[in-house]
């Protein structure tokens, strides 16, 4: 069984996977504070409450994009399971399947590259991923699995705080349809904004990639707000919540020469 853990920037994503599905997943609250035997504390209990043992585990890939927490969650896994993880990182996406033809390869960034793997995978021919997480990201690759151009903007809770945090009287909200642009409260009247804000912006800057590419890719979404979106959005071919896990997984597959 693969142990698959995404260290974001807002939460940290833990996946047991068997055959290439993700089993059980589990997530939590990303902190600097904690240390590597807290984590070893929360990942017994999630392998407990999975009815799993430590010994069922044989692998382990981590993608991070939070350097301070790596070790002390590789330290973690090591401890708990005895298994030394295999941290993703751009220099290995060749070992990977995904060719980086972008200006800095190096400074990719860990999720986006799971996601290219998982995306160029699963998914026939070219492909355009937009990962609804802390920041909206639209990544884009080809059908021989290059990776050469992305967008990145503001994600919804990123945006949410930068209105409420300056406006005291404004409350903290969560994103859902409202349904109706018409606000009648405060709390109506922020959701509408910021929802129909958000989906405007993904919708344009998808037609946008349309227009400027020679091909139409498959476009899936992902993402902890991707579910939220998507059912609004008509050009999205597919909604696949675990592809960062599936990524994952196609890395311990393809490091194992499977």
């Amino acid at each position: 069984m693969l142990l698959a853990i995404d260290i974001g920037n807002t939460n940290i994503g833990i996946g047991f996977m068997e055959n290439g599905d993700v089993a059980h997943s589990f997530r939590l609250m990303t902190t600097s504070h904690r240390t590597s035997d807290e984590f070893a504390v929360m990942l017994s209990t999630f392998i407990s409450q999975a009815k799993l043992t430590p010994s069922d585990f044989d692998s382990a890939v981590v993608s991070s994009v939070v350097p301070t927490l790596t070790a002390r969650v590789t330290a973690a896994v090591e401890q708990v399971t005895g298994v030394v993880s295999h941290v993703v990182h751009p220099r290995y996406a060749e070992s990977y399947g995904i060719h980086l033809t972008v200006n800095e390869p190096l400074s990719v960034g860990a999720d986006i590259l799971v996601d290219c793997v998982g995306a160029h995978a699963l998914y026939e021919g070219p492909t355009l991923v937009v990962d609804c997480g802390t920041a909206t990201k639209y990544i884009y690759v080809d059908e021989t699995g290059t990776f050469s151009t992305l967008a990145i903007g503001v994600g919804f809770e990123a945006g949410t705080h930068a209105l409420t945090d300056r406006t005291a009287q404004l409350p903290q909200i969560e994103l859902r349809d409202p349904g109706t642009v018409l606000g009648t409260t405060t709390l109506s009247a922020m959701q509408a904004g910021l929802y129909y804000g958000f989906l405007g912006g993904i919708d344009f800057t998808l037609r946008q990639f349309l227009h400027e590419l020679d091909e139409r890719p498959r476009i899936i979404t992902t993402g902890g707000l991707g579910g939220v979106f998507t059912p609004a959005l008509d050009l999205v071919d597919f909604y696949d919540p675990d592809l960062l896990y599936k990524g994952l997984g196609v890395i311990d597959h393809r490091l194992r020469g499977e």
